[in-house]
């Protein structure tokens, strides 16, 4: 049994994760609402990081530079599996090898 207030090991185990790069996953999928989509799927508007950065109080130059670098860095590798998939399911659809 555990006591009131101790962690099961698997979460007493866990890894810390940096405070900058938490911010950084929660602004990519919070901000990431706003990106257009059409004939494919467009990045994710600076100015939606930039007002999730605001929105969340993240002040420190630093932080606010790094968050936005690895949003966008996380962005562009997003994007580019999602073009590699379709251009996979596309060529599958036309009877070609995928």
């Amino acid at each position: 049994m555990i006591d009131e207030g101790e962690l099961p090991g698997p979460l007493a185990d866990r890894p810390e994760i940096d405070e900058t790069i938490a911010d950084a996953w929660r602004a990519f999928g919070e901000a990431g609402r706003d990106r257009q989509s059409g004939m494919g799927l467009g990045p994710i508007p600076y100015t939606s990081v930039v007002r999730w950065l605001d929105e969340n109080g993240v002040t420190d130059r630093e932080d606010r530079e790094t968050i936005r670098q690895l949003v966008f860095a996380a962005d562009d590798e997003y994007r580019s599996v999602i073009a590699d998939k379709e251009e996979k399911d596309r060529a599958k659809d036309k009877g070609g090898v995928g």
